[in-house]
């Protein structure tokens, strides 16, 4: 169910109500008032035309939380929880149902407000009734209204349970955007001081309570919780290319993806070999351009590619050697760029690892592919017999691209470079549940584990 709590703002609740029943909107919900304002604004309060399911409660207490905490009574058991301000306006059809099926039972669900999403927990926000029962509250006793979103932004970051929704959009009409500041908004701030130092004494003795409550939560439903360790990473983004193009879906995907990891404090160094027709020479030369550089990893990712930046993340968590993605081929039914063989040439099933979240296979197209430093030295160093020296300036060059006849068949570029990696005691892994779009005359887009069969534990990886 929904809870509302509102000060003095009829007009806000009725342009709340009209915009709920617009975007075709069905769940239930409280509006809290005061009980002496609503005494005072009985008239224009009963006025209001609420949604089935909808009905007012009244409370002692004035403030946000002071009203959600006195209304715990009828909350606390449901199976989800949303709160929503009086100054929001829904935009999206079935924004409501779109968000609750979102709750998986341990999450906390925003949406985009228009305004400071997806950085900001702002909009309608929605708790799984089960993480707030292992949290202990929604709104901490003593918080009156400041900080809520601080506090449940550093949990759901922390603790990897906060997902936001951008395609709902529930609009927030602050009045910082408005301009139209009133008695509420000068109450509100009254609330400042007091509300921070609350907040600060519930980071310095509650926070870390509320994080091992999370995790233990999730531990209890199994679900599988992957982190990505950024320590001390400044990684090289490298590209081949045929013609010197990249398509748009890359330089999206790139730019995003710098943008976050720069968020995240990890260097980025993005490296081209352009108007390069012999693709095996092309990622040669990247290998060797990274072995000059000071990088710690090398995430070589083909042109035609498109990506969120959470899929980098994804194979940052596995902290593996190798690992990559199967990006889907420029075909229908899509197929993918991965396999794993016996000894006849018959395809295996994929072994899943808890722990990474991977499959072993024994070759993996290198389109979206992350190395370690640790992997391409012992390549150089294991296949010395193929460095060369570069055609153009100075250095060397190693041919662990080049492809390779292997129990009769021919290996491409990075078949070729998996097995030699194999060879020498190295496991590809791959990531099956990241998505990636390969574009050609026509975009294709799929994840791996699109192809498998339903599983009930649930994976998921931190953003």
């Amino acid at each position: 169910m929904f809870l509302l709590p509102t000060r003095r703002r009829i007009d806000h609740l009725r342009h709340f109500f009209n915009a709920y029943r617009d975007t075709d909107a069905t769940a239930p919900g409280l509006v809290i008032v005061r009980k002496g304002e609503y005494e005072e604004l009985k008239t224009e309060y009963d006025s209001l035309k609420l949604p089935q399911g909808w009905s007012i409660r009244l409370t002692e207490a004035e403030s946000m939380g002071g009203k959600i905490r006195e209304t715990q009574n009828e909350w606390w058991t449901k199976e989800w929880v949303g709160l929503l301000c009086d100054d929001l306006s829904p935009e999206t059809m079935g924004w409501d149902r779109a968000l609750i099926a979102r709750i998986n039972g341990w999450n906390v669900v925003s949406c985009n407000d228009g305004w400071q999403a997806p950085k900001r927990m702002n909009g309608a926000v929605l708790w799984s009734g089960d993480l707030f029962r292992a949290v202990g509250y929604i709104y901490p006793d003593g918080l009156e209204h400041m900080f809520i979103d601080d506090i449940w932004e550093g949990l759901g970051k922390e603790g990897s349970c906060w997902y936001c929704d951008m395609g709902v959009t529930v609009r927030h009409r602050h009045a910082f955007l408005t301009g139209q500041k009133d008695d509420t908004f000068d109450k509100v701030a009254s609330f400042w001081d007091g509300d921070a130092a609350r907040y600060q004494t519930w980071v310095n003795a509650e926070k870390n309570t509320a994080l091992a409550r999370i995790d233990a939560l999730q531990r209890s439903k199994e679900v599988i919780i992957l982190k990505p360790d950024l320590n001390g990473v400044k990684l090289m983004i490298a590209t081949p290319t045929i013609d010197g193009s990249y398509h748009d879906e890359y330089v999206t995907s790139l730019l995003n993806t710098i943008k976050t990891l720069s968020d995240l404090n990890v260097q980025v160094e993005w490296a081209k070999e352009k108007h390069n027709a012999d693709i095996a020479l092309g990622r040669q030369k990247i290998l060797a351009a990274f072995m000059k550089s000071n990088c710690t990893h090398l995430l070589m990712i083909d042109s035609d590619m498109g990506w969120e930046p959470t899929a980098v993340l994804r194979l940052f968590s596995t902290k593996l050697d190798l690992v990559g993605v199967a990006g889907p081929k420029k075909k229908y039914p899509l197929e993918f760029a991965a396999n794993r063989r016996d000894d006849n040439n018959d395809p295996l099933p994929l072994d899943f690892n808890r722990e990474t979240c991977t499959c072993e296979v024994d070759h993996l197209g290198m389109a979206f592919t992350l190395m370690t430093r640790a992997c391409a030295q012992k390549m150089c160093e294991g296949y010395k017999h193929l460095i060369y020296k570069a055609i153009v300036g100075e250095g060397w060059e190693y041919g662990v691209y080049m492809p390779m006849l292997w129990k009769g068949r021919y290996l491409s570029e990075d078949y070729a470079f998996c097995q030699r990696w194999r060879d020498i005691g190295g496991v590809v892994h791959l990531c099956p549940d990241v998505a990636l779009t390969h574009t050609g005359g026509h975009t294709f887009k799929g994840a791996l584990s699109d192809t498998f069969k339903p599983v009930e534990t649930e994976l998921k990886a931190a953003e």
